[in-house]
């Protein structure tokens, strides 16, 4: 009986993580078709409206959203709002933690990363960070 109960364990820990992924991206691509709809509602009829379109009008609209920050005048005012961001209490915590963690997932800057570690702060807490830059072993005294 007990081997039964660990294959199906193990059934389950091989199935469950490709199930909850593919599912997770389902509700994104709902979220995003029923987000943009409306604006792609604005430029087509509604006999011209079939699902899916939301997503594939979302691309173009990103790819000018990155033209728009590349610009000098616009780059300012994301600064501008960045540090505002960054002062008020609350938001300036998960904003900070959004904007670290697509730091760590841009490609321009994936270069930058010499590996990955694992630090024990103890009572058995690991933090997982990235090397950014390695110091001469001289320089580590215990």
């Amino acid at each position: 009986m007990t081997r039964i109960i660990k294959l199906v364990l193990q059934g389950l820990g091989a199935v469950l993580p490709v199930g909850l992924t593919l599912y997770l991206l389902y509700l994104l691509f709902s979220y995003i078709e029923e987000l943009i709809k409306p604006v792609v509602m604005w430029f087509l009829p509604d006999e011209g409206y079939f699902p899916g379109l939301g997503i594939l009008f979302t691309i173009p609209m990103l790819f000018c959203i990155g033209l728009l920050v590349n610009a000098y005048g616009f780059s300012y005012l994301l600064k501008l709002s960045d540090r505002l961001l960054a002062r008020i209490p609350l938001i300036k915590s998960v904003y900070g933690a959004l904007q670290d963690m697509m730091r760590v997932f841009t490609l321009a800057e994936k270069k930058e990363l010499k590996s990955v570690v694992s630090l024990d702060i103890g009572n058995d807490t690991h933090v997982i960070g990235f090397v950014t830059v390695q110091f001469p072993t001289f320089a580590l005294l215990y």
